[in-house]
């Protein structure tokens, strides 16, 4: 008797933890990039401001 090869759920598959480590450490780096340019452009515009 043959049985056919089941796909397994992606929400059942258990992921290492490097690849969960990997994920978190680039959304940390993408928070922080964005919150330097937040600021910087913040700054440029009160120099601008206090110019006028």
């Amino acid at each position: 008797m043959v049985f056919k090869a089941r796909k397994i759920p992606k929400h059942l598959i258990i992921r290492e933890e490097y690849e969960l480590r990997k994920r978190s450490s680039f959304g940390l780096l993408k928070f922080i990039l964005l919150f330097t340019a937040v600021v910087v452009f913040t700054y440029v515009i009160s120099l601008s401001v206090a110019s006028l």
